[in-house]
């Protein structure tokens, strides 16, 4: 049996002092892709487990379009014709879940044309 002391770890408090942590927290909470790789977990396609949630490439371009957007009009309105099995559920469903777990009063809801597929 081991004799050694745990270390101290810093007081979350003091680690808020830390002008790097704070600076990674928010570019955390601020910036999508940052906050999914770090925060959102998806399962694999086999089922098996789970693993971090890395936008790929058609979700990086809907991203960038969604950014374009809100930099130009203020607000993010698109229409994506949907194929399956390119990750658009995903990203749409993390970026809501992103939005209303970041921004005090924000809600998401998700609607779908079939009664069967909201259960």
């Amino acid at each position: 049996m081991s004799t050694r002391t745990p270390r101290s770890l810093p007081s979350s408090a003091s680690l808020l002092e830390d002008p790097a942590v704070r600076y990674a927290m928010k570019q955390t909470l601020q910036d999508y892709p940052t906050y999914a790789w770090k925060c959102l977990k998806i399962r694999t396609k086999e089922g098996e487990g789970l693993e971090r949630l890395k936008l790929n490439t058609i979700q990086q371009k809907v991203e960038a379009k969604a950014r374009e957007q809100l930099a130009r009009t203020g607000r993010v309105r698109l229409i994506i014709l949907k194929a399956r099995r390119m990750g658009i559920t995903t990203y749409i469903q993390g970026k809501f879940f992103h939005s209303a777990a970041t921004k005090p009063g924000m809600t998401a809801l998700t609607v779908t044309h079939v009664r069967d597929a909201t259960q």
